[in-house]
């Protein structure tokens, strides 16, 4: 049983120290979802990493235009947010 516990656990380490980036630095990406506070607005993506203080790997957003204090996101941001020309990013 312990070696069954030890190999799960190399396993979910191995995975998250590989996590997948649906994004990439300078990708520009917008909400899908209207409840998002930045709905209407666009952010450009800085980075994907791992971040003091936080778990695993989080994007790290800037906004060109709306005051966001979050800059920080985790993966869950993929779900509801979708990739536009960088055109928007660089523009606004």
């Amino acid at each position: 049983m312990k070696f069954k516990a030890a190999s799960l656990s190399f396993l979910l380490l191995t995975f998250s120290a590989f996590s997948y980036a649906h994004y990439e630095a300078g990708d520009c990406i917008t909400p899908t979802e209207t409840g998002y506070s930045w709905f209407g607005h666009v952010a450009k993506v800085i980075a994907f990493s791992e971040i003091d203080g936080y778990v695993g790997k989080n994007y790290i957003l800037h906004f060109p235009k709306y005051k966001s204090g979050d800059v920080i996101f985790t993966t869950e941001i993929e779900i509801k947010t979708k990739k536009i020309p960088n055109y928007y990013c660089n523009n606004s």
